[in-house]
């Protein structure tokens, strides 16, 4: 019986758009810093934490690996010749966010997971992101208290679809993988990589490929969002006997 229903985030319940090498960004967070006594300019704080970024990459034992960038944030502005308390760092972080990103809710994804919650299935968040910048965003769209667990793959230092992200979540969640359905638009990750450590998958479309998909239980599109709690429903053995 499926008990747990994990949901990637971006593409799958919220849009982004990212323009992470904005160099407006940075010198937005530099100036941000000078008013708390940091002075840094926005090329070299954007330089140094491309190589922190880069190093920390380069340590990790995983194919996929990720960082925490408030550590290499940290790191990056000792190595400009500053400390920085952890409130510093952590509100540097979400300016850097706001100044590179915007988000919008994937028209029929909030609905879906709300008819889940309803019909009494625990859902869970499983995403390849920072979570100093995600509990954040998800608090702001109203989301973050639906979640239990909830896994980034900063808190790994992985991303799908290593396995040892879908390990984590069903470590925390106290279920079998077979009991879990993750739900996702990136078929290496959300699909190839859940299916590979036991999950039930149900893979998002987007782009409406018709491709083949045999790592996914479903393949759906856009338009199969707001029917989601029966296709999981479906995935159930019962279900599938009748």
């Amino acid at each position: 019986m499926i008990r747990l229903v994990s949901f990637d985030i971006f593409r799958t319940l919220l849009d982004i758009q990212e323009d992470k090498n904005n160099p407006d960004a940075y010198d937005l967070v530099a100036r941000f810093l000078g008013y708390h006594g940091v002075a840094v300019t926005g090329k070299n704080l954007s330089e140094t934490l491309a190589l922190e970024t880069a190093r920390y990459l380069s340590l990790s034992s995983s194919e996929f690996p990720d960082v925490d960038i408030l550590r290499v944030l940290d790191e990056a502005l000792s190595g400009l010749g500053h400390s920085a308390t952890p409130s510093l760092i952590s509100e540097s972080a979400l300016v850097l966010r706001a100044a590179t990103t915007r988000l919008t809710p994937v028209k029929g994804a909030f609905e879906s997971v709300a008819t889940l919650v309803a019909a009494g299935y625990r859902v869970c968040l499983c995403s390849n992101t920072q979570r100093a910048f995600t509990i954040g965003e998800l608090r702001a769209f109203g989301l973050l208290d639906l979640f239990d667990p909830i896994v980034f793959s900063s808190d790994v230092g992985a991303c799908k679809p290593d396995p040892a992200v879908f390990s984590r979540l069903v470590e925390l969640a106290g279920v079998a993988p077979s009991e879990v359905v993750h739900i996702g638009d990136n078929y290496r990750e959300d699909a190839e990589g859940a299916h590979r450590f036991g999950l039930r998958t149900v893979w998002l479309d987007r782009d409406d490929s018709g491709r083949a998909s045999p790592a996914a239980d479903r393949r759906i599109t856009l338009a199969d969002l707001a029917d989601l709690p029966v296709i999981v429903a479906s995935l159930n053995p019962m279900d599938r006997d009748n």
